[in-house]
């Protein structure tokens, strides 16, 4: 493993602190993952920002771009660098596809002012989502089939807001050199997009098996909602912690079939009769966004039921959509804890098998839990 981590530092007279970005690639630099944090936010070091731009600027050939947003405007009003960048790739000649939600595109938005942009520019083409409910992908294919073949997924929109202030992560997958069993991630990836662009949006046939892949010695499955029904297998990987089980989460619904697998964790109980399982207790933390807390949520249920939890309530978000289970699996990805997400949405969900990267998410949520997450009564 070849870690790539970024260190800020400051001095006045002698070096008076050192904070670690938490951002490393793994399997030979296959895996990259970005996760911002209060110090580098704080700091104005928009790592999310800086690595999607790069992402953008390295592609040689093609960009299908899913996103629900793609924007500036609203604490970042003098540039939009991820726009800058997809521009730039087109002036390069590339072939640049674009899907977003459409009820972001409102008069006199910058989300619309963007997409107007993008229509009007030669090698973009660009087009709202036909879902009645919501396009919440958040995903980027690159160069398919070329040596620069890559994929970008992950929790953050591509606006100023979502780079810039509140908590995310992205993760790029690399598919470089002799082509292996991996590289159907990206083909399974390029399937959903294409469905979109043939005008299929909330479709609830499985168009295609779940399937877990290995990169060296990480393993990853891919799940896209309603095609999968990801509740199912995200319950059975959040039911198999036990020792550990830490959840941030931007919107955790009361109606989702995971609430139950966490008190299930906590107490060793069954959330429905409260009998006993066979199961040890585990140790749980869950930390949600504040905004979200409302009568909708599992926060109240959490709260009861004894579970810790947490809230982020400053005018950052929490806006992650993670699970880690017992340091060694990681839930991250565009998917919300919601029966919504579930049934309704267009979404993308990876689960990941690797205790390095585990570990690092780890480390992202103790930063979150210790000194950016409250308690409220």
């Amino acid at each position: 493993m070849k870690n790539r981590i970024y260190f800020i530092g400051f001095a006045v007279g002698v070096l008076l602190s050192c904070h670690i970005l938490f951002a490393e690639s793994f399997e030979n630099n296959r895996i990259e993952i970005y996760i911002s944090t209060r110090e580098n936010l704080t700091q104005e070091n928009y790592v999310l920002e800086k690595e999607i731009v790069r992402f953008i600027d390295e592609a040689q050939a093609s960009l299908d771009i899913a996103v629900q947003e793609l924007r500036s405007g609203q604490i970042n009003t003098t540039s939009n660098p991820i726009k800058e960048a997809v521009l730039r790739a087109a002036q390069r000649g590339l072939k640049v596809r674009i899907i977003v939600e459409a009820s972001y595109l409102t008069p006199n938005s910058d989300n619309l002012n963007t997409f107007a942009e993008f229509l009007n520019t030669e090698n973009i083409s660009i087009q709202a989502d036909r879902n009645p409910d919501i396009f919440h992908n958040k995903f980027v294919i690159r160069d398919k089939d070329k040596d620069t073949a890559a994929l970008l997924t992950g929790s953050t929109n591509f606006t100023d807001t979502g780079t810039r202030r509140h908590y995310n992560h992205i993760l790029v997958l690399h598919f470089t050199g002799e082509r292996k069993a991996y590289f159907e991630i990206l083909d399974r990836y390029q399937e959903e997009f294409d469905e979109f662009l043939s005008g299929t949006f909330g479709n609830k046939q499985p168009s295609q098996e779940v399937k877990t892949y290995r990169i060296g010695n990480t393993y990853l499955t891919v799940l896209f909602s309603p095609d999968n029904d990801p509740d199912d297998y995200l319950l059975k990987t959040v039911l198999d912690a036990k020792e550990t089980l830490d959840v941030m989460m931007f919107t955790f619904g009361s109606n989702s079939p995971l609430l139950s697998g966490v008190i299930n964790r906590f107490h060793a109980v069954k959330y429905i009769d409260h009998a006993p399982t066979n199961q040890p207790k585990v140790k749980v933390r869950v930390g949600m966004e504040g905004k979200q807390c409302q009568y909708w949520s599992a926060y109240s249920t959490l709260k009861k039921l004894g579970v810790p939890v947490k809230i982020e309530n400053t005018t950052a978000k929490l806006h992650h959509k993670v699970g880690i289970i017992d340091n060694k699996k990681v839930i991250l990805g565009s998917y919300n804890w919601t029966l919504s997400a579930n049934e309704d949405n267009d979404e993308n969900v990876i689960v990941m098998s690797n205790s390095d990267i585990a570990n690092l998410f780890t480390q992202a949520f103790d930063e979150l839990w210790n000194g950016v997450l409250v308690d409220q009564d």
